[in-house]
């Protein structure tokens, strides 16, 4: 089964306050930990926030937002999920993939972020404002939604491997 969370609130054009979003995030993760498993497996994780200022590009969101590795009980297993223009929730199996996840390049780390968020989206992404429409256009829903318990990637894998 695909994970279809509730849709966090943006609208295109208009810059979200950090209330709203934590609200929406917040919606989208008590739906994933309502289930018993996936709920178990989330709350053994690491969480932490991903905060990306001083990058041009602020990160999207979308009518399904969570990316994930494959499947939550594996070394290396993370979950990512933005919760507004300039953060995004990071859930990470251990201390030393946190480590990583926060070693990497804030630019790198958005594009992936955007990347990702856009080629899984059904219908809709949302942005803090329409700077980067193109870049949706050219993703908007090509790649296939990832699946809670195993699923292939929609970024080349290598792109998140942690090193």
């Amino acid at each position: 089964m695909f994970v279809t969370p509730r849709r966090v609130m943006y609208i295109v054009g208009v810059l979200v306050t950090g209330s709203e979003a934590e609200i929406g995030a917040a919606r989208v993760m008590a739906g994933l930990c309502d289930d018993p498993v996936i709920g178990k497996a989330i709350n053994e994780m690491r969480w932490s926030v991903m905060q990306t200022h001083g990058v041009g590009a602020s990160l999207l969101t979308s009518d399904r937002p969570v990316i994930m590795s494959n499947g939550l009980a594996y070394p290396g297993s993370f979950i990512i999920l933005p919760i507004g223009p300039m953060s995004a929730f990071l859930a990470v199996r251990g201390e030393a993939e946190e480590a990583q996840f926060h070693e990497k390049p804030i630019a790198e780390l958005v594009e992936v972020i955007n990347h990702t968020v856009a080629w899984q989206a059904q219908d809709y992404v949302w942005g803090a404002d329409d700077g980067q429409i193109g870049f949706v256009d050219e993703r908007l829903g090509k790649g296939v939604p990832q699946f809670l318990g195993g699923g292939k990637p929609v970024y080349p894998k290598q792109r998140w491997d942690i090193e």
